[in-house]
């Protein structure tokens, strides 16, 4: 007995505006109006905790020669329920920069982070660096 394969199609009515803010980051172009519109769009501001995979930055240059030398790397943001964010960046094999601080909320779509705790990390060392960074977060 044989089955016959058929064809499986997804279908959607319309591509919500979060589909469409990726699909205009994947493509690198326009991006900036993008987010305007999908700002303009959206109601739902809550920075939900868990692991965060950076897709794409507006920042080109940075106070910190390590900010501008990881510039470029995408990263993870690691968001946790206690206030707690940190962001790490792999440099090199087996090398990575962490950065860790707390965020807090003033209202709507604003976060205000603190940023003062970051090291070089290789393999289960880590290398301390004087580094403070206070950085106003609007979330999408």
């Amino acid at each position: 007995m044989s089955l016959a394969q058929g064809t499986t199609f997804v279908l959607q009515k319309e591509t919500v505006p979060r589909q469409k803010l990726s699909a205009t980051i994947s493509q690198g172009k326009r991006v900036s109006e993008a987010i305007d519109e999908f700002i303009a769009s959206n109601d739902d501001y809550e920075l939900l905790e868990g692991n965060w995979q950076m897709i794409w930055s507006s920042q080109i240059y940075a106070d910190s020669w390590l900010e501008n030398a990881a510039n470029g790397l995408m990263g993870r943001q690691i968001i946790e329920k206690d206030g707690r964010i940190k962001f790490e960046v792999n440099i090199i094999a087996a090398f990575r920069f962490s950065m860790k601080g707390k965020f807090l909320k003033p209202g709507g779509s604003t976060y205000e982070l603190k940023m003062d705790d970051a090291a070089i990390i290789g393999g289960l060392f880590g290398y301390p660096i004087e580094l403070t960074n206070n950085i106003e977060l609007q979330v999408l």
